[in-house]
């Protein structure tokens, strides 16, 4: 065979996975709408700057996404299809040196639910994506529920969240 035309096949293969990977099953376009729903349900200044801000501009797929969000969000289809998102990436908390913070101290990183779960109540922790972009409160509510004085990972986020994000 033609050593050109197997390069010209096996381009077009490789052009058509790499196709198949940025498409709106590819986990960029899935965060880009993510982020942009949440954007507009923070009436945000649009989802560019709150997703991306001014590090880099966003992609064509994110672009896509966004559009996508702002469609079905005033249709009222984007509560369908981002209900079962868990958009936990760490919380951070800043120790004190006491004995209740095992004498560290300054800013700690908490990388499970469950972490932060033992951290709860009595600490002021904030909430991150897997990006850095902050979480509301509203969606972090919904992660843990008060058992007594303790606090534990809720089914919900359970049901939601990843193994890796829950924590063993």
């Amino acid at each position: 065979m033609n050593k050109g035309l197997v390069f010209t096949i096996l381009s077009l293969v490789a052009a058509a996975a790499n196709a198949a990977q940025t498409g709106k099953n590819s986990a960029e376009y899935k965060e880009a709408y993510r982020c942009a729903t949440e954007s507009f349900k923070e009436n945000a200044s649009g989802p560019a700057s709150y997703c991306v801000g001014n590090s880099r501009d966003p992609s064509r797929l994110e672009l896509k996404a966004y559009a996508d969000a702002e469609r079905d969000l005033k249709s009222g289809a984007a509560s369908k299809k981002t209900a079962g998102a868990c958009s936990f990436g760490y919380g951070s908390w800043v120790a004190d040196g006491s004995r209740a913070d095992d004498f560290l101290e300054g800013p700690q990183k908490a990388k499970t639910l469950r972490e932060v779960a033992q951290l709860l109540p009595g600490r002021t922790i904030r909430f991150f994506d897997q990006h850095g972009q902050p979480i509301s409160v509203d969606i972090v509510k919904n992660w843990f529920v008060m058992k007594g004085n303790t606090v534990s990972v809720s089914p919900e986020a359970k049901k939601t969240c990843s193994r890796k994000q829950i924590g063993g």
